[in-house]
């Protein structure tokens, strides 16, 4: 295996006040004056992970808090660093990130924020990808892709007007189909690919999902000569940093209520198409979406199936929406989704027998409304600390033959997006039925 870093994120203590870890372990604390110590000690951490973090570039994760504690291993060997708050570590040689489960007697619960490139273009305004690592998570870089695509920090303008511009080359997953004509304006071009006859571009149109920021011209439909010397190569196969990696997490739910389950937050910029790849599954968002390993014997429905299955991958859409894989299951905001989980196996970067992946053998569930107790748990929770995000409410409301369930989104262009995949037919009748469209 090659030289690189494995980032064992131990967020182990936001310093919160001494009397409330000495008040929190007298035996004699009710269970009420218990939640309400932790809630305070929740909003205390991620107050600090929002002013110490507030300003992080693409490729880079953030140390949170004060008196928390991380280690950078190098060839094994344990170094010292990411030891100050709002000390910064790139990620280009990243193997791993850890972070510790919640504990509010020891003063413990890992925190960690990564920002990504994802597949996001250079040229476009606030592009941040954005995973935030709660409790006792892990994930881990694919070894299918060892050497990952560094974007430049400065794109190569360059004239193409009138010309066609392409979603993706030929030969990607998806056909490559045009998606509008090059403005008399300069475009800006990030990478090359492998035959050197493509640039991708920042160019803004509309697809199912919301917006798509990035678009493929052909060289040969470039005016005049520029130089592409600096561009990176990146094909079908290629990601960048932390774009696919493999996710396990505890399963152990801390007694804090406030706390969310052990997971990872995905975030990309509002309404524009984001792609990752988690546990080898393709999964693209526009908005927040939750991300867990489930254990145990869970049931999940494929193809009006009720299938029992052991570990599942779970995704749950908060605001925005997802698509599991290239024309396959879309899950609006307030849903969500399942797949079945094969492995271990050493498939990551570091050498171990430690990876779930899916399989073909076992498809992705169609969507899934979530609970009213999750839904107003994840508003609850994100208020104030995620801005631009509207978590959808579930409401009960007088129907024909008694009440009926309805699930209201509040951000308007997610409800433009739900009511033309209504239109078109691609979300299902049980779905539409129950949103206020």
């Amino acid at each position: 295996m090659r030289k690189s870093l494995s980032l064992i994120v131990i967020l182990l203590s936001v310093w919160f006040t001494t009397s409330v870890v000495v008040q929190a372990q007298d035996d004699t604390l009710t269970d009420t004056d218990f939640q309400e110590l932790c809630q305070a000690f929740v909003d205390a951490s991620y107050a600090q992970l929002s002013s110490n973090c507030a300003n992080v570039p693409e490729g880079t994760a953030c140390y949170g808090f004060n008196g928390s504690l991380a280690f950078l291993e190098i060839d094994g060997a344990v170094s010292p660093d990411f030891v100050d708050p709002a000390q910064q570590q790139v990620l280009l040689d990243l193997e791993a990130t850890r972070t510790e489960l919640f504990d509010f007697l020891e003063e413990v619960w890992g925190i960690v924020l990564v920002n990504v490139d994802a597949n996001l273009p250079v040229a476009l305004p606030g592009r941040r990808g954005t995973f935030l690592l709660f409790g006792e998570v892990r994930t881990e870089r694919d070894t299918e892709n060892p050497d990952v695509v560094e974007l430049p920090d400065t794109p190569v303008s360059l004239n193409a007007t009138g010309a066609d511009l392409y979603n993706f080359p030929p030969g990607y997953e998806e056909p490559s189909q045009i998606v509008g004509t090059a403005p008399s304006t300069p475009l800006q071009a990030d990478v090359i690919s492998p035959d050197g006859e493509w640039l991708r571009v920042y160019f803004i149109y509309q697809s199912q999902l919301g917006e798509r920021a990035s678009a493929w011209v052909q060289l040969s439909d470039v005016q005049g000569t520029i130089d592409t010397s600096t561009l990176p190569v990146m094909g079908p196969e290629d990601r960048t940093i932390m774009q696919d990696y493999y996710l396990i997490n505890g399963f152990q739910t801390p007694d804090c209520e406030a706390t969310p389950p052990n997971m990872i937050l995905v975030q990309g910029p509002n309404g524009i198409e984001m792609d990752t790849y988690v546990n080898d599954a393709p999964i693209r968002t526009t908005g927040v979406s939750l991300l867990r390993v489930i254990d145990g014997e869970e049931t999940i429905e494929v193809d009006n199936e009720q299938i029992y299955v052991g570990r599942t991958l779970e995704i749950f859409v908060l605001s925005g929406f997802a698509q599991v894989r290239p024309g396959g299951t879309i899950v609006p905001a307030g849903h969500k989704a399942f797949i079945c989980l094969e492995g271990p196996e050493d498939r990551g970067i570091d050498d171990q027998v430690n990876d779930l992946f899916v399989t073909d053998d076992c498809p992705w569930s169609g969507a899934v409304r979530a609970s009213r107790e999750e839904l107003d748990f994840f508003n609850e929770f994100i208020e104030g600390k995620i801005p631009g995000v509207s978590v959808p409410d579930i409401f009960v409301v007088s129907g024909i033959g008694g009440p009926v369930i309805e699930l209201r989104l509040e951000d308007l262009a997610d409800l433009v997006i739900f009511r033309q995949l209504c239109e078109q037919g691609i979300l299902p009748p049980e779905i539409c039925e129950a949103v206020n469209l």
